[in-house]
């Protein structure tokens, strides 16, 4: 199970981290391009923002891609963060520096994890730009599932949209942020146009240098459903983009501080997620 962290960049040496990153198995640290791909040394994930195999610059603008990756694939074992899918592979995707990044490097970076078989890609960043690039491409790879934050404004999404989740898109699904207590998180994205909500207030997770916190923002809400969906995958591994999004959609827990919120209405469920996609293949199949 791959899931692309398209973001800042990652501390791979990460204790918490570490033991989930990919390798490419094609590829060797030789200065040379064994892959063909037209990228030399790419063992790990590339950076699209230098264009180079640098995964990781400095704790101030690589720490929000770390922290991101810890919630999904935090170890159980060896670690202090318990990620949501600590058996999965996650792919470093560093087209932000700090919150500096460009969509034509995003979309590359899309590029890039759909040929190496990603098949859920975290997207916790947004920009008001409309980029009908960016929208083509997320269109074009139906069994790649986008995790996209419901903005940071605090806004109706349908008055103020942000992208990449207001694209309306079936494998894309836009993720608001709520605290202990179910209320909504007051930076997040809200509306008809936020699919589902998860925690998002108060998260732990690890930051570079071994530095061990708590964060909040709709960035981590994102990434807890990421972890979720790439448990989703492993209950099927046939189901593309749009169906896991689609068992997303219908896996909430209903809560009244959400209601008319939130297009589900309540919290994710991630034992109803796994519920409905283990029964996903017979419903679709009669």
């Amino acid at each position: 199970m791959l899931v692309g962290i398209l973001d800042s960049g990652v501390e791979i040496t990460n204790i918490e981290i570490g033991a989930s990153v990919f390798v490419n198995e094609a590829e060797s640290l030789n200065f040379i391009d064994d892959d063909n791909n037209g990228l030399i040394d790419d063992l790990s994930g590339w950076n699209f923002y230098t264009n180079n195999n640098e995964l990781y610059d400095n704790y101030l603008h690589d720490y929000h891609g770390t922290f991101v990756s810890s919630i999904i694939c935090g170890s159980h074992e060896k670690g202090s963060v318990f990620g949501v899918a600590p058996n999965i592979k996650i792919l470093p995707l560093k087209f932000m520096s700090g919150s500096k990044g460009s969509i034509e490097d995003a979309i590359s970076a899309i590029d890039y994890a759909h040929d190496l078989g990603a098949s859920i890609i975290n997207c916790s960043w947004d920009t008001d730009k409309y980029s009908e690039e960016l929208r083509v491409t997320m269109a074009k790879y139906g069994d790649i599932l986008f995790v996209c934050t419901a903005g940071k404004s605090g806004n109706d999404l349908y008055d103020f949209p942000v992208y990449p989740c207001c694209y309306d898109l079936p494998n894309v699904i836009a993720v608001a942020a709520v605290d202990n207590r179910g209320e909504l998180y007051s930076l997040s994205g809200y509306g008809l146009l936020a699919d589902v909500a998860a925690p998002g207030v108060d998260i732990y997770g690890a930051m570079p240098e071994g530095d061990l916190i708590f964060m909040s923002g709709t960035s981590y809400a994102a990434a807890i459903v990421s972890g979720i969906a790439a448990l989703v995958k492993s209950v099927d591994p046939t189901l593309d983009g749009t169906a896991i999004a689609g068992i997303l959609r219908m896996s909430s827990r209903k809560i009244d501080t959400l209601s008319g919120k939130i297009e589900s209405g309540g919290i994710i469920d991630a034992y109803l997620c796994l519920q409905n996609a283990s029964e996903w293949g017979e419903k679709n199949d009669q």
